[in-house]
Order: structure tokens, then sequence, then C-alpha cells
């Protein structure tokens, strides 16, 4: 076990951001990247448990589990959803006063959230690859090139959705300060 923990970590480190990339580019749900990256690496760690040869490609090899992860992922979430129906969210309902530290401004801060979760909302609602592009930008920090890279569309045209998308928010609510 111990062994494996010693290859796992400088396999982590040296392909965790190239398969959140990956992740994010061919997931079908935002709300899923950090779901898919965790459960590609529980599954890696497990195979570098019972594996006796070296890996040749850690990278290659890291894509291939997020392959699989994925499949499997969406594989299962269809023959769950066939037989529960799609009416139900995903999100669930989170408490908006959750984890606030005493002494805040409370209104401010759930104002805050109310305002994050509304925009999230949005964003999880616009066509096509908005939502990647959101969270590629914004959460993993990439350029607009790299993006366009990762999912195989023109840079224009992933400068159009997220700024399309950023008017459509500010118009909605009115400020210039947002995003």
């Amino acid at each position: 076990m111990q062994q494996a923990l010693g290859q796992f970590e400088p396999f982590y480190e040296e392909t965790k951001t190239q398969v959140l990339r990956y992740i994010a580019a061919h997931c079908l749900d935002i709300a899923d990247i950090e779901d898919l990256f965790q459960e590609t690496y529980l599954s890696i760690y497990r195979s570098l448990s019972n594996r006796t040869e070296r890996i040749e490609n850690n990278e290659s090899y890291a894509i291939t589990a997020a392959k699989r992860t994925i499949s499997k992922h969406y594989s299962a979430f269809r023959r769950f959803t066939a037989k529960v129906g799609s009416g139900f969210s995903k999100l669930g309902s989170k408490d908006l006063t959750e984890d606030i530290p005493d002494g805040s401004d409370i209104e401010n801060i759930v104002a805050d959230r109310e305002l994050i979760a509304e925009i999230s909302q949005i964003v999880a609602e616009a066509p096509g690859s908005v939502g990647r592009i959101f969270y590629m930008h914004y959460v993993l920090g990439m350029t607009l090139s790299e993006i366009a890279g990762d999912l195989g569309m023109p840079e224009n045209t992933v400068k159009a959705q997220l700024y399309r998308t950023l008017a459509e928010i500010r118009r909605i609510y009115g400020r210039r300060d947002l995003l």
C-alpha cells in the first residue's frame, strides 16, 4: 500500500492538470467534473496498487483512465435516469447559511451566495459548451486559446459564447461589476 502511495503522488502531480482539462472538455455536465476527476484518480490509485510493471507514459495512462471513467459514469447515469426519470435535480438544496463564520455580515453573504447560485444556474442551462467554457476559464484559469484547443473549436467561437453569456448575465442583473 505504501509503495502505491509513493508511485501515486508523483503520478498525480504530473498528470492532474491535463486530466482535469480533459474531463472539463468532455463531460456532459460541469457539475460532474469534480466527481469524475476524483473517480479517475481513485481508479488509477487502485490500478497502481495492483500493478508491477512500469507505466511508459503517465499522461496517456491517466487520460485513458479519464475516458473510461467518463464513459462508465454516463452509461450508469443513463440507466439510472431511464429507471427513475429525469425530473430530479442533481444540485440539491444546500442551505445558503451553511459555513458562515461568526460575526460575518450574514445578509450580504447569503445574498452573494444566492447570486452565485442564480448565475451558476444560468451558465448550467446555457446551450452548447458555455458551461464548460466558464468552468475552464474561471475555475481552471485557462486562456481562451487553450480552451478552444481542448474543445476543438475556433477561439472566436469560444470568445463569443463566453462574452455573449457574460452580457446576458449583466443584462439580467444590471451590474457591470459581475464577473
